[in-house]
């Protein structure tokens, strides 16, 4: 990975880099990485299924950005304690990050829900869960997402567990994350920009300009 090694970075562009799935792989972690410190991302959101928490205290501890998330149906104590431990479990909580009201459910929906009972607005809905509506993939989803879409009125909503990248909406799914891909959040003048990538693209990249930032 020695080309991108030598890419200035001079320009803030991103705000959200999102990525689910990550299951352990550390390659891809280490891309990941590469990828916030050089786009000076401010906050990198795992957004589920990260399993090892060795990889959530590594990002977190990279500098230049906060590492946030939720737990996925494979992470167990461990990855939710590594995610308590750098101040970034967002799994039924609300956090203004960037001056946006951003709130996190995760593998426990319901719980989670409760935990949020009294917000009535929020700009970002990070969700490990696809809803029945608020989904790219067709097929089973949570009904209690759909209800807390329409209460809260989210310019986004960032689903974690699907296969495939899509943008669908105000829906976005950052597709598999040990497969590279990721989804991008950038504020633009009337709400937010998505957008999707993949972080194999940086073993090709030759100058700060072929990570697509401007």
């Amino acid at each position: 990975m020695t080309g991108p090694k030598t890419i200035p970075c001079t320009v803030v562009c991103i705000l959200f880099i999102v990525i689910s799935e990550l299951r352990g792989r550390d390659y891809i972690a280490s891309l990941l990485r590469f990828y916030a410190v050089c786009s000076r991302a401010k906050y990198v959101v795992l957004l589920g299924n990260t399993v090892s928490p060795i990889i959530v205290r590594e990002l977190a501890h990279s500098g230049g950005y906060r590492v946030l998330g939720l737990p996925g149906n494979l992470d167990d104590a461990s990855v939710v304690s590594a995610l308590k431990e750098v101040g970034g479990l967002l799994e039924g909580r609300v956090l203004e990050l960037g001056g946006y009201a951003c709130g996190g459910i995760g593998v426990l929906v319901e719980q989670s829900i409760e935990r949020i009972k009294n917000v009535d607005k929020l700009d970002i809905l990070f969700t490990f869960y696809p809803g029945r509506d608020n989904s790219c993939e067709a097929g089973s989803g949570f009904k209690a997402i759909d209800d807390l879409v329409k209460r809260v009125n989210p310019s986004i909503v960032v689903v974690g567990k699907c296969r495939d990248p899509c943008i669908r909406g105000r829906v976005v799914c950052p597709g598999n994350g040990f497969r590279g891909y990721v989804a991008l959040l950038k504020p633009g003048k009337t709400g937010f920009r998505a957008s999707l990538d993949n972080l194999y693209r940086l073993l090709s990249a030759k100058t700060y300009a072929d990570l697509g930032c401007s």
